[in-house]
């Protein structure tokens, strides 16, 4: 089993993911604000934690599966979980 290159080197990853929090810019996607302070919750029908649907990721623009590199800040934006 491969392994996800998001995560082979988590120190560059949680850089840009706290880069993207202090810049705090809207979703990419749909231009809304992101509320960058929400984090997990309970889901009422099944008791498991999950990403609040509204939650910051950090998004690539060229897809990993394309070729993108998920740890070039310039590849990556702010976007909602959902």
């Amino acid at each position: 089993m491969a392994t996800n290159p998001r995560y082979s080197n988590g120190a560059r990853r949680r850089t840009i993911r706290a880069r993207w929090r202090a810049i705090g810019d809207p979703c990419h996607i749909c231009g809304r604000p992101i509320d960058y302070s929400l984090g997990m919750v309970t889901d009422p029908r099944t008791g498991r934690r999950k990403p609040h649907p509204m939650s910051f990721v950090v998004d690539e623009i060229v897809p990993v599966s394309h070729g993108g590199d998920p740890l070039d800040f310039a590849n990556t934006r702010p976007a909602h979980w959902i």
